[in-house]
């Protein structure tokens, strides 16, 4: 995850830290159910928590739905309950830095990877990944303060 955020023109890089979010988020799902955490004591399936998530959060919804893309290849399920923010990975696309996606300490004339919404907006990557990681890192201190869950 770190590279995605030191180099965000990485798509390797950016493509990982979007699995590896999503699955954290499955994860996390897991270990709240097995201490019958009550925000998901009701939920069946690691997707309901993810959409939870997403109600939150914006950018995390665009995690999730770019990390579905990845897995499905294209989005279309009619029945979610909300609408996709994009339909397949060839959303997140490699553009030059310039206004509009330039921050503070990156190179300039460098290139970044930005996730095109449907609604013709686009969100940063690095911004998606490091904000769904801000979203993530604390239910996992309330769920496991030792963190002995995610201990390899």
């Amino acid at each position: 995850m770190q590279l995605s955020q030191e180099q965000p023109g990485d798509l390797r890089a950016t493509v990982n830290a979007v699995l590896t979010l999503d699955a954290l988020a499955g994860v996390i799902f897991s270990a709240m159910k097995q201490i019958e955490h009550p925000t998901v004591v009701s939920m069946k399936r690691d997707d309901e928590f993810r959409d939870l998530l997403a109600e939150r959060c914006h950018e995390f919804r665009a995690l999730r739905d770019l990390a579905a893309a990845y897995k499905h290849g294209e989005l279309t399920n009619p029945k979610k309950k909300q609408p996709r923010l994009l339909a397949g990975p060839e959303r997140l696309n490699r553009v030059e830095n310039q206004i509009g996606v330039l921050e503070c300490d990156d190179e300039i004339e460098g290139f970044v990877l930005v996730v095109e919404l449907i609604d013709e907006s686009f969100l940063r990557a690095s911004s998606v990944i490091g904000v769904s990681y801000q979203l993530l890192a604390p239910i996992v201190d309330e769920v496991d303060p030792l963190h002995t869950r995610w201990q390899a």
